[in-house]
C-alpha cells in the first residue's frame, strides 16, 4: 500500500545500523545504507514522514562514523544525490513536485555539502585536498559499486554539487537553491564560524573553504528571490576576516553575483576595495 510506518522502518534502521557497527566495518554500514536508500524507501518514507525521517537522521550518524570507516559519508552521497536530483523524462503528470524530495533535504544538504576531516599529523597518508577533483567523475565504473566508492573527501562534495548543477539547470524555475542558500550562507554565522581568528587547516578554515566552493559552484543558478537576503548576509561576511584561501572564494561568489545583478552594487564597493586590508 502507499501507508508507511514512518516509525516502524526508524526502529529497523537503528537496529541493522546498530549491527551494521558491531562488524566496526565498511562492508557491513554499506549494506545498511545501500538498502535504506534505495528510490521508492526514500520516496514512500519521505513524503510519509511528519517530521525529520530515519532517512535523513541516517546521514548524521554516517558523518559520526566517518572518521572510523572512511568513505561511508561518500557512500550515502552516492546513493542519495541521483534519487534527490532526478531529471524525470517528462514533468507532466508528476505525483509530486520535481523538486519536493530536493527541498525536503534543503536544510541538511549544507552540512554534507561542507562535511569533510581536518587535517591532523596522525592521519597524513589521508587525501584531505579540499580541491573538488571532478575528473574523479568522469567515470561510472569509478562508483559502479559500494565497493568501488572513493574515499577522497572532496569525491562526496563534487559528486552531491555536479547533480545539483545538472538539476537547477533542467529546472531553472525550481524552488530549490532558494531554500538551500539561506542555510549555506548561515554557515558563516554559526558559533564556530564566526570566530574573528581561525588557525590554517582547522575546522573551521577547511568548512569555510568548502562552502565557498560551493557557494561558488551554485551562483549562475541563484534565483532572484535569493537576492535581498544575499545582500544582507554578504556585506558582515566580505567585511569578516578570512585567510586568503577562503578569501578568494568569497571574492569569487561576490563577482559573479554582482555581475548577474549590477543593480545591487553599494556605491562604496570603490571605497571599500581600496583598502590596502582588503586588496591583501
Amino acid at each position: 500500500g502507499d501507508d508507511v510506518d514512518v516509525d516502524r522502518v526508524g526502529r529497523i534502521l537503528d537496529a541493522a545500523w546498530r549491527i551494521g557497527l558491531e562488524d566496526e566495518g565498511y562492508h557491513s554500514i554499506a549494506i545498511v545504507l545501500t538498502e535504506a536508500y534505495h528510490p521508492s524507501m526514500v520516496r514512500k518514507l519521505e513524503l510519509s514522514a511528519t517530521e525529520q525521517s530515519p532517512l535523513r537522521r541516517l546521514i548524521y550518524k554516517a558523518m559520526t562514523r566517518a572518521e572510523a570507516v572512511m568513505g561511508i559519508v561518500n557512500l550515502a552521497i552516492v546513493l542519495l544525490a541521483p534519487i534527490l536530483f532526478a531529471i524525470p523524462d517528462s514533468t507532466e503528470n508528476l505525483a509530486i513536485p520535481v523538486d519536493a524530495l530536493a527541498s525536503l533535504y534543503a536544510q541538511d544538504l549544507p552540512n554534507l555539502m561542507t562535511f569533510g576531516p581536518v587535517r591532523k599529523a596522525d592521519n597524513s597518508d589521508l587525501d584531505l585536498s579540499d580541491d573538488m577533483n571532478i575528473s574523479l567523475l568522469d567515470d561510472d565504473s569509478v562508483y559502479g559499486s559500494v565497493l568501488d566508492v572513493p574515499t577522497q573527501d572532496s569525491f562526496g562534495r563534487a559528486f552531491l554539487i555536479s547533480y545539483m548543477h545538472r538539476f537547477v539547470s533542467h529546472f531553472p524555475e525550481s524552488d530549490f537553491l532558494s531554500k538551500l542558500i539561506p542555510g549555506l550562507l548561515q554557515i558563516n554565522f554559526e558559533r564556530d564560524s564566526r570566530k574573528m581568528e581561525y588557525m590554517l587547516n582547522s575546522y573551521v578554515h577547511r568548512r569555510r573553504i568548502r562552502l565557498w566552493q560551493s557557494l561558488c559552484m551554485l551562483v549562475p543558478f541563484i534565483p532572484p528571490s535569493c537576492n535581498d537576503m544575499i545582500d544582507q548576509k554578504l556585506w558582515p561576511i566580505i567585511e569578516s576576516l578570512n585567510l586568503l584561501s577562503v578569501r578568494r572564494y568569497i571574492n569569487i561568489f561576490t563577482v559573479i553575483w554582482m555581475m548577474k545583478n549590477p543593480h545591487l552594487i553599494h556605491p562604496k564597493i570603490t571605497d571599500f576595495i581600496s583598502q590596502i586590508n582588503i586588496r591583501a
